[in-house]
């Protein structure tokens, strides 16, 4: 099994709940694959999680690096150390006082953080690592980890609606980015505090929450063949439509690619590397990899890493 399956992850669970669930579910001794997934979701959040299954889990950094999109809302005038409900508040803002913020404010706002790339620090609360130890791990013995703030690019941010002491909004957003983090800036901006009460992810590049299934309907699946049935499952022939095509000449030439013949596969590795000279530009931004087609279906794929190209070929079926 090989390909994309998009989950609607609901609050209260972790991603790794979800891939629990399908691999009691699916996973056998007779059925055995492996399964990944293209960017956790923290437990009080919601949303599109993608699975990946079987050679799909090769593509993981590639689908991490594509754009997100989020739905948030932000409580004004508190915090909290992780900047989310997972820790109870610990700063109040007795100033602030709840108020109706003019839309002249908030688009000023929009403006502000999508005009250019800004830096955007982490929150304590993170995965990423201080001294090889996880911030979140010290920040929860009661140190405070020393993070540096890196760029990040909001591509689109959109105010969706203002209450008194809160803001929803949605935001696309470079890989790495903290909605998070961004919730505490536009806070500061709006001269308080301020952290994330709710939080779903909706897209990742071109995956969209809209075709998700949910946890109960995968409990509730009763074989991987009605599994891919489902609008939430995309093979990875399917996902590879939209890749940069290449062509095996011929099946001779396929069948001495899969046997590793040393002739061929050094001729077609040249071929291939010469081609991605051809298009690998800052124009063209194209993807990392090429579909391998011959005699008219996708029989595998050319995936560039750091020793350069190499070939993996799955039935087209």
């Amino acid at each position: 099994m090989n390909g994309f399956l998009l989950i609607d992850k609901p609050e209260g669970i972790s991603s790794f709940d979800v891939i629990r669930v399908f691999k009691r579910k699916f996973l056998t001794k007779q059925n055995p694959f492996k399964i990944g997934h293209a960017g956790t979701l923290d437990p009080f959040a919601s949303g599109l999680l993608i699975l990946l299954l079987g050679q799909a889990t090769k593509f993981s950094s590639f689908i991490m690096n594509h754009r997100k999109t989020y739905r948030a809302t932000l409580k004004l005038g508190a915090t909290t150390p992780s900047l989310d409900p997972e820790t109870s508040e610990i700063s109040i803002d007795s100033s602030y006082k709840p108020h109706e913020i003019l839309i002249d404010v908030l688009r000023a706002i929009e403006l502000e953080f999508t005009a250019a790339p800004y830096l955007q620090m982490p929150p304590i609360y993170s995965a990423l690592k201080v001294n090889g130890k996880r911030a979140y791990s010290l920040a929860r013995q009661g140190s405070v980890p020393i993070l540096t703030p890196k760029l990040k690019t909001i591509y689109r941010l959109e105010f969706l609606e203002s209450q008194l002491g809160s803001l929803s909004f949605q935001a696309q957003v470079s890989s790495g980015t903290y909605i998070r983090s961004l919730g505490r800036d536009i806070a500061e901006k709006l001269n308080t505090l301020g952290y994330l009460t709710a939080l779903r992810r909706v897209q990742i590049g071109s995956f969209e929450l809209t075709t998700a299934l949910t946890v109960e309907t995968l409990k509730n699946t009763h074989s991987i063949d009605e599994l891919t049935h489902h609008s939430g499952f995309q093979s990875l022939s399917q996902f590879l439509e939209s890749a940069p095509a290449f062509q095996i000449e011929n099946r001779e030439d396929l069948e001495a690619l899969k046997t590793g013949v040393h002739r061929v596969l050094q001729a077609y590795l040249k071929l291939v590397t010469d081609r991605w000279a051809e298009l690998d530009t800052p124009q063209n931004g194209v993807i990392p990899w090429f579909a391998l087609h011959c005699n008219g279906a996708i029989v595998g794929y050319a995936l560039k890493g750091d020793l350069g190209f190499s070939f993996s070929f799955f039935s087209a079926s």
